[in-house]
């Protein structure tokens, strides 16, 4: 009974763990070696210093350096924005279950 009364909590907590580890950066740029570990932030960095390393040395191909960087960071929400539907509801819920109701 508790468990189920508590779903919206959980749901919310899920969902803000999940982020939190979706956009760890410092413990991964602190602890990673390996390119083929890295988290989304370590990898949008990488494309982003490649970006603004190939304008400044004139290799740039038919691309723009700022559309790169936007494809890649609209790339990279779209995992998030796929499941978010699904949980909006309990995350709604778990939100405003401690608010104070009048």
């Amino acid at each position: 009974m508790v468990l189920k009364l508590s779903k919206p909590v959980l749901a919310t907590i899920s969902v803000w763990e999940a982020v939190g580890y979706w956009n760890n950066y410092l413990h991964a740029l602190f602890y990673l070696n390996d390119k083929h570990h890295y988290t989304l932030p370590l990898l949008l960095k990488d494309i982003i210093a490649g970006q603004a390393l190939a304008q400044t040395t004139g290799e740039l191909t038919g691309s723009s350096t700022e559309s790169v960087i936007a494809a890649t960071i609209v790339i990279s929400v779209v995992p998030i924005l796929c499941v978010y539907p699904f949980l909006q509801k309990h995350f709604v819920k778990g939100t405003l279950i401690g608010a104070v109701k009048s």
